[in-house]
C-alpha cells in the first residue's frame, strides 16, 4: 500500500509537497508547488486506503468535477485533478486566512458576522443555479482572509440536482450540528438544507452558542428534529430574528425558498440601527425551550415523529459482483445470487436478524445485540468456502466484505431501512468498504458487546487513521483454539496514580482512562484521580507477538520510557517498560 503521508520536497504528480495543512477522512491536504509554473495550491490526496473502493474514488472524482463548475469569487476554485503514482488528488487555489470556526472563537461585530452570511449566501446561489447542492456547509468549511472575504470550500459530499445516490445505504451526508430535520430522517433534499446550514451559522454568530448542541449525535438529531432553537436577544432587530428563525424551520416549504432569498432578505433589511458589537449587544440566552417530541406528538407540518433506539448494524458487499455481471450470463447470474441470499438469508434468521434490506448486491440488516450481528459475520464468512464449493459449471467464486457498527438508531416510522440517515448505519458501511475481501470488520462498541472475543483482533492502526475509533478483524480460520485462548499470557501491570498504586492484569484491550457520564463503556484501568487524564487518554491491547500501548489522541500526550508516543501509533510492550500519562500517573510493566 503506497504511503500517502508525504514529506517535504517530495512529489505527486507535477506538484511538490511543502508541508501539511490538514487532515480528514478521506485523504491529507498539503501546501504544494507546480513545479513548472512555480504557482502554490491546496494539494487534497486521497488516503490509499480508500483507493481500492470505487464508491469513494468516484465520490473523490466527483468532487473535483463538481468544483470545476463553480467558478465564483466565493467558491473555492479548482485548478487540476488527476491520478499520479496510485495518488488520487485535487489542486485546488491556496489561500491564506482563518476557517469561520477559527474565527468565531472570538467576539464577532454583527454587521462582520452579516457579511459572512451574505458572501456565504452569494455562494450557494450560485452553485444552487448551476444544479449544486453544497450539503455539508459549517464554519470549517468556510475560510475567511484577512480583509474579510469569505470562501466556500470542501464540495466533498455535495451532489449534482437529479444524480443518482450512491448503492448502499448507510453513508453519512453533513455534519450533525449542521444538518437538516430532512437530512436526518434520510428524505429528498435540496438547496434549503444549505439554506438551514447557513441559519446554524447565523445563529452562532448572533449568540456565541449552537441552536442544538448535545453531548451525542443522536441528542443533536434529536434537537434538529422535534426542538425550536433558543430564542435570540429581544435587543435584535425583529426583522433579523424573523430571518434567523425562518432559516431554520423544521419543514423546507417554511424556510426560506432558496439561498438567494435568504441574501436579499438580509440585505434589504439592514440598516445603520443594527450595526452592534455581539458581545454588548447580545446577553446569554438561558431561555429553555421544551421539547415537542414528548408524549408521542408528531414534529413539523408534513413530519412524522421519530424513535431512537440501540441497535447492530451489519452492512455486506460482494466484491467481485462487477466482473460476474458479463453479458449472455443473466440468467446464470441471477441464480448464482439466489443461491447467495437463500445462504445469508440463513444466518440472518439464525441470530435474530430484525430487519433487512438488499440493493443490488448490497446488503444492509439490523440486530438487537453486537453479539448477533458479529455472529452472523463470522457464521457467513465461515460458510462461504462450502457455498463455493457446491456451486456448478460457470459458477463464480463469490466474496465479500463485511462491516459490523452498534450504536443508536434514530429513525421516523414510515423511513424503509435502505433510505434512513444514521452515524449508527455510516460506521458499518464504512468498516465494510475498508474490510478486506471475505473478512470483517467490526467496531469498538460491537467488539465490547461480544461474550467472546478471542476470534475477533485489532486491525492495524491505518484503519484508526481512516475511520478515528479502534477497529477489530475476522477472517475464517484465524481464531486461536481454546486450549491456545486458555494458555494466553497476562499482562501484568503496577499502576500508580496520585498516591494509589495497585496491580491490574490485562487479557485484552483495555481502555487508560477516566470515566465519561456520556459514553457506554467505562476504562478498564481507571485513572479518575488524575484530573489531567483524558477519559479516552491510550489503550493497552494484545497484538502478534505480546501487548501493545497506544496513544488515543490524548490532550496530554503518553509516554514510553520517556519518550512521546504518536497517536494511532501502538508500540510494544517489554517488562520493565514505564508509561507515563496525565500529572502524575505512572504504569510500569512487570
Amino acid at each position: 500500500m503506497t504511503d500517502v503521508l508525504r514529506g517535504p520536497g517530495s512529489t505527486i504528480g507535477s506538484y511538490e509537497i511543502l508541508d501539511e495543512i490538514g487532515r480528514g477522512g478521506l485523504g491529507v491536504v498539503y501546501r504544494a508547488r507546480h513545479v513548472h509554473l512555480g504557482r502554490l495550491v491546496a494539494l487534497k490526496v486521497l488516503h490509499p486506503l480508500w483507493t481500492a473502493t470505487p464508491e469513494f474514488v468516484q465520490r473523490f472524482r466527483d468532487e473535483g468535477r463538481v468544483m470545476a463548475l463553480l467558478e465564483h469569487p466565493n467558491i473555492l476554485r479548482v485548478y487540476d485533478a488527476g491520478e499520479a503514482e496510485g495518488h488520487f488528488f485535487l489542486a485546488m487555489a491556496h489561500l491564506e486566512g482563518r476557517t469561520l470556526e477559527e474565527v468565531m472563537g472570538q467576539p464577532v461585530p454583527i454587521e462582520q458576522g452579516l457579511e459572512y452570511v451574505r458572501q456565504i449566501a452569494r455562494a450557494l446561489t450560485f452553485a444552487h443555479s448551476h444544479g449544486v447542492v453544497h450539503r455539508d456547509v459549517k464554519p470549517a468549511n468556510v475560510m475567511v482572509s484577512a480583509d474579510g472575504h469569505v470562501t466556500l470550500m470542501d464540495f466533498g459530499v455535495a451532489r449534482l440536482r437529479d444524480a443518482p445516490g450512491m448503492t448502499l445505504p448507510g453513508i453519512r451526508v453533513g455534519t450533525p450540528y449542521y444538518m437538516a430535520p430532512e437530512q436526518i430522517l434520510g428524505r429528498r433534499v435540496d438547496g434549503r438544507v444549505d439554506v438551514y446550514a447557513l441559519g446554524v451559522i447565523l445563529h452562532q454568530l448572533l449568540t456565541g452558542r449552537l441552536p442544538f448542541p448535545g453531548p451525542t449525535t443522536e441528542e443533536v438529531f434529536e434537537g434538529h428534529v422535534h426542538r425550536g432553537p433558543p430564542p435570540l436577544a429581544p435587543q435584535l432587530p425583529e426583522w433579523l430574528r424573523d430571518a434567523a428563525g425562518k432559516a431554520l424551520a423544521k419543514d423546507p416549504d417554511q424556510r426560506f425558498a432558496d439561498a438567494e432569498s435568504f441574501h436579499r432578505a438580509l440585505d434589504a433589511a439592514l440598516s445603520p440601527a443594527a450595526v452592534q458589537v455581539l458581545t454588548a449587544a447580545v446577553p446569554e440566552v438561558t431561555t429553555s425551550v421544551a421539547s415537542t417530541a414528548s408524549g408521542g406528538s408528531t414534529g413539523p407540518r408534513g413530519s412524522t415523529a421519530a424513535t431512537r433506539e440501540d441497535r447492530t448494524a451489519l452492512c455486506l458487499d460482494v466484491v467481485n459482483s462487477a466482473r460476474m455481471k458479463h453479458p449472455g450470463l443473466t440468467q446464470l447470474v441471477q441464480d448464482q445470487f439466489a443461491h447467495f441470499r437463500a445462504f445469508v438469508r440463513t444466518h440472518l434468521e439464525a441470530q435474530g436478524c430484525l430487519e433487512s434490506a438488499w440493493s443490488g448486491d448490497g446488503l444492509l440488516a439490523l440486530f438487537l445485540r453486537p453479539a448477533d450481528g458479529a455472529a452472523c459475520a463470522a457464521a457467513i464468512l465461515d460458510g462461504l468456502a462450502e457455498l463455493n464449493a457446491s456451486g456448478g459449471s460457470g459458477w463464480e467464486v463469490m466474496k465479500v466484505r463485511i462491516g459490523v457498527h452498534h450504536g443508536p438508531l434514530l429513525r421516523a416510522e414510515e423511513t424503509p431501512l435502505g433510505e434512513v440517515m444514521s452515524r449508527t448505519l455510516d460506521a458499518a458501511g464504512h468498516l465494510q468498504k475498508l474490510a478486506p475481501e471475505n473478512s470483517a470488520l467490526i467496531s469498538e462498541s460491537t467488539y465490547f458487546g461480544l461474550a467472546t472475543q478471542q476470534h475477533w483482533v485489532p486491525a492495524p492502526a491505518e484503519y484508526r487513521l481512516a475511520l478515528s475509533f479502534p477497529v477489530y478483524h475476522y477472517q475464517p480460520g484465524t481464531a486461536p483454539t481454546p486450549e491456545a485462548a486458555a494458555a494466553a499470557d497476562l499482562l501484568r501491570l503496577e499502576v500508580a496514580s496520585k498516591g494509589s498504586t495497585r496491580i491490574i492484569e490485562v487479557a485484552s484491550e483495555a481502555l487508560l482512562g477516566r470515566p465519561d457520564p456520556a459514553s457506554r463503556r467505562s476504562p478498564e484501568i481507571d485513572l479518575r484521580l488524575d484530573d489531567a487524564v483524558s477519559r479516552r487518554h491510550a489503550r493497552i491491547f494484545p497484538g502478534e507477538g505480546g501487548f501493545f500501548v497506544e496513544d488515543l489522541d490524548s490532550a496530554n500526550g503518553t509516554s514510553l520510557n520517556g519518550r512521546w508516543l504518536l497517536p494511532a501509533t501502538p508500540m510494544r510492550l517489554s517488562a520493565g517498560d514505564t508509561i507515563e500519562l496525565g500529572e502524575a500517573t505512572v504504569i510500569r510493566v512487570l
